[in-house]
């Protein structure tokens, strides 16, 4: 039965891994009372979080977008990534922004990736205003 406990304890663990359980103590191994948390979307720090799930975002860099920009992105825009950044990792900023700390950089894929980049849009997430761009060759 002792050959049974490991095997059974790795499935519960993938089981719950599965189920998207939060906080999740795991086991180190079956000798050890020692546990580890394992990170989850409800460990996140709030000023990490993507607000509103992104939509607002993902809308706002949209309509940025030009319309013979719009034609080579790949994919409904509301599959953009988004992505923690900071204002020091902008490359292209708008003049005289006043900023917060919660910049967000919303991603376009294009089919010209590969030729000048995809489309990034810098966000304020506080005040929902564009801070720049990633240049484009």
């Amino acid at each position: 039965m002792n050959l049974m406990k490991p095997a059974f304890i790795g499935t519960v663990l993938v089981i719950l891994f599965l189920s998207g359980c939060g906080n999740l103590q795991v086991l180190k191994s079956v000798e050890s009372e020692e546990t580890v948390s394992l990170p989850t979307s409800s460990t996140i720090p709030t000023e990490e979080r993507i607000p509103n799930d992104g939509n607002q975002l993902r809308r706002i860099a949209w309509e940025l977008v030009g319309d013979i920009a719009r034609e080579t992105v790949i994919g409904d825009w509301k599959e953009a990534s988004i992505e923690k950044s900071r204002f020091e990792q902008v490359p292209l900023k708008k003049d005289s922004i006043k900023t917060s700390n919660n910049i967000y950089k919303v991603t376009f894929k294009t089919n010209q990736d590969e030729l000048i980049g995809a489309i990034g849009i810098y966000i304020d997430a506080v005040s929902n205003q564009v801070v720049g761009e990633d240049a484009r060759d």
